[in-house]
């Protein structure tokens, strides 16, 4: 499983810095090695949130110009809240992982910027929140959907009974 795990983050960092960006046309990107992260560590909890983070963050880090670790740090942090097994209501309908997903796009998107200003990157914070993190909260929202609705299924497939 951990190499379809990696498989599968490796392809979606590639559709996230290459593909995504073309079919936007706009600033606003689907995040969705963060959506994969998020979804996993709600379906597997916390360790295997926490590894997918590392993974994902790992492979967006050497792709990206970012300062090394940053985004690795900030999606196992995701990984790991997503995966919190006191938050079981995350699980009973695909509407509370959407709503985790806007929310965790915020934090994500915000952690990134502060740990990018302490390596002396510059930002206009109010007008990154209106006009980047806002927007791609609800982009995530919405496409959080069908990624935790096929994970969930080959959760489910993969493994029938989930350990809580």
């Amino acid at each position: 499983m951990v190499y379809l795990s990696a498989l599968a983050l490796i392809l979606a960092a590639v559709l996230q810095v290459t593909v995504l960006p073309l079919l936007a046309g706009s600033t606003i990107n689907v995040d969705l090695v963060l959506l994969l992260v998020l979804a996993w560590g709600i379906i597997r909890g916390m360790q295997e949130g926490l590894l997918w983070g590392l993974m994902g963050g790992l492979i967006l880090d050497v792709v990206s110009a970012a300062p090394f670790g940053t985004t690795m740090a900030v999606l196992a942090t995701i990984g790991v809240l997503g995966g919190i097994r006191g938050i079981p209501l995350l699980r009973g309908s695909v509407l509370a992982p959407m709503i985790a997903a806007g929310a965790a796009t915020v934090v994500y998107d915000g952690l990134l910027m502060a740990l990018w200003a302490l390596f002396g990157r510059e930002w206009r914070w109010l007008d990154a929140f209106h006009g980047v993190i806002l927007p791609a909260a609800l982009l995530n929202a919405l496409v959080m959907a069908p990624i935790y609705l096929l994970l969930d299924r080959l959760q489910r497939r993969v493994e029938p009974e989930i350990k809580w």
